[in-house]
């Protein structure tokens, strides 16, 4: 069974994404800018997977999660999942006139979830098989020999579910800012506790000492605090200047707490806690979207990495596009610095000035260059692009020429 659609309730910042079709080529592009709700689409599909949600993934508005998925539905297929299962009467016509089946999770709390049929037609017809079932038990009850039963309707889902594709969602959380951390597993440097270097990160760039944070003077330990979280903000807003929403920037806080005498083992002891404020909602970074969360990791990796050693990244250069790179690069209009030969030697001088370097870059004289299409199949996964033969000329039909 093939996934082809989903829909999604009450899942972190969605409140209704309606159904959303997947591409039929097998490849969906989720794009919008960051907290537009992406990350939140897959953790609440692989919830759907899981059956497991976190108090990271509750709304405000105290509303449980619905995640609800539509598979194409082959009737053969369906027949040989089922073989000699008693199903409801007329569940076959309805199954024959359908080209999907939807299956839907419901929590009725953070650990409780259910899988339902999302279709009210094919439900009512498991609703009269209850009906039926205790009309069986009464007979019974009267001296009649027990019967096999017909399958109920949660029983329906859960096979139809087992016979679904299975949800894998990448990630890696080692760098990430976590929500919180043990002051005693960083003492201890514990690499293996969830976010420790996206803190030791964090902790390099505040220039603050885990001592600090002890002291018995606690307007010094809060007025440290608010020095830090408002110097790391205004730098990290310099790094990434997006928005949330139309106006909202983002505030990049911490602060020190301790466990309470209900938390067992730990009870007194001291942890850090982090959030990302929009100006409306105070979020844990883990409530937050995994773009800003790497974006947030990416900075902190990049500060503190200036701060330590010397990082060895590179950029491209780009001028404007020549006569023959526009037809390719067609909305900016833009290729990458190529050096002319004479240059080679002295881009790598240490003490051009600006004027300089501009007069080296230009677009590159069209006539040095020549391109030409390739088959699609490069992008491929496993591909080996160093295989020449990969990189033939293919001719599109539908596409104008780049000498044209």
């Amino acid at each position: 069974m093939k996934l082809i659609s989903f829909h999604i309730q009450h899942f972190r910042s969605i409140i209704d994404t309606g159904w959303c079709n997947l591409s039929s080529d097998n490849i969906t592009g989720l794009i919008g800018q960051n907290e537009a709700g992406k990350t939140a689409i897959l953790d609440a599909l692989n919830a759907f997977e899981k059956g497991a949600i976190s108090s990271d993934d509750l709304r405000r508005d105290g509303k449980f999660p619905r995640v609800a998925c539509s598979y194409k539905l082959d009737f053969e297929e369906f027949k040989g999942i089922f073989g000699d299962s008693i199903l409801p009467k007329n569940i076959d016509k309805q199954l024959q006139k359908r080209e999907r089946i939807n299956l839907v999770r419901i929590w009725s709390d953070k650990d409780t979830s259910r899988l339902e049929l999302e279709e009210q037609e094919l439900r009512q017809l498991f609703q009269q098989v209850v009906t039926k079932e205790k009309e069986k038990e009464e007979e019974q009850e009267e001296g009649e020999g027990e019967q096999e039963k017909e399958i109920t309707e949660e029983q329906f889902a859960e096979t139809i579910f087992d016979n679904t594709p299975e949800f894998k969602l990448f990630e890696d959380f080692g760098s990430l800012l976590p929500n919180t951390i043990d002051l005693e597993d960083l003492q201890n440097s514990n690499e293996s506790v969830e976010g420790y270097w996206g803190v030791r990160n964090f902790l390099e760039i505040a220039g603050l000492n885990l001592k600090d944070l002890q002291s018995d003077n606690l307007r010094f330990i809060a007025g440290k605090i608010k020095e830090i979280n408002d110097s790391v903000t205004a730098d990290f807003r310099e790094f990434w200047q997006q928005k949330i929403g139309k106006t909202n920037r983002i505030f990049v806080q911490f602060d020190i707490r301790n466990y309470d005498s209900t938390v067992e083992g730990k009870a007194g002891k001291p942890y850090l806690v982090f959030w990302i404020n929009d100006g409306q909602e105070m979020l844990h970074p883990k409530q937050r979207s995994k773009g800003l969360r790497w974006f947030l990791s990416f900075y902190l990796r990049l500060k503190a990495g200036a701060e330590e050693e010397v990082m060895r990244t590179f950029s491209v250069i780009t001028t404007e596009a020549n006569s023959l790179l526009k037809k390719i690069h067609n909305t900016k209009h833009r290729m990458p610095a190529i050096l002319e030969r004479e240059f080679e030697g002295r881009w790598l001088e240490d003490n051009l000035d600006e004027a300089t370097v501009r007069s080296m870059l230009h677009p590159y004289d069209v006539r040095e260059l020549h391109a030409y299409t390739v088959p699609n199949t490069v992008t491929r996964f496993g591909i080996n692009t160093k295989n020449l033969e990969v990189l033939d000329e293919y001719v599109y039909p539908d596409l104008p020429g780049l000498d044209e």
